[in-house]
């Protein structure tokens, strides 16, 4: 079993949402209490992670953005605007950077072919990692006006990737800063989490 150090009110938080402190099988979040708060421990997504990246215009409408974990692994962040609610949602996804997700299938069996490879877990074992340079990454965006202030990441059909989003979630923008929708945008799963970044301090 492996934890994740949490702060104790976002531990407090986690567990009257869940009844539980597992994330998913493997893993649970833990906390030593208000001792370690005190020594200004910090949450595991709390800080963005300061990251080199590319941009270029998705043949999608959007962005596609390239950057590198520790390991020297290539990913890409796509961000497609979709119109939904009455304004542009920035839709969020990300996996390895291949050429081959550059262009959306236009028929469902295909289509549903591509969906599997794209949420393919990598085994590289750098979700947090990846999610603490995405927090950069989408601050830095919005502070220089490329995108506007509107996200969904859609629900995958993998329970600990939907686990760790909300996990993440709930830490950097509060449980009432995020929103979980139907949308028909992820028709595989139905639902996505809708937030908006906080500008005015260090959470998103």
């Amino acid at each position: 079993m492996k934890y994740l150090y949490s702060k104790s009110e976002h531990y407090i938080k986690f567990l009257e949402s869940n009844s539980t402190n597992r994330i998913y099988k493997n893993l649970k979040i833990w906390t030593t209490g208000s001792k370690n708060d005190l020594l200004g421990i910090n949450e595991i997504f709390e800080s963005p992670l300061v990251t080199e990246y590319t941009s270029s215009n998705h043949p999608n409408n959007g962005l596609k953005i390239v950057f590198k974990t520790n390991s020297e692994t290539e990913y890409r962040l796509d961000l497609l605007f979709i119109e939904e609610f009455n304004e542009v949602i920035n839709h969020i996804s990300f996996t390895l950077n291949k050429s081959t997700f550059d262009i959306i299938p236009g028929n469902i069996h295909d289509y549903d072919i591509m969906n599997s490879e794209y949420d393919k877990p990598t085994g590289k074992k750098e979700m947090i990692e990846i999610l603490n340079r995405i927090h950069f990454i989408l601050k830095d965006l919005v502070s220089k006006n490329k995108i506007n202030n509107s996200f969904c990441i859609g629900g995958t059909e993998i329970i600990e990737k939907n686990n760790i989003y909300e996990y993440f979630l709930k830490v950097v923008v509060g449980n009432d800063g995020f929103e979980k929708k139907k949308t028909t945008v992820y028709p595989n799963i139905g639902w996505g989490l809708y937030f908006k970044i906080n500008k005015n301090n260090d959470k998103l």
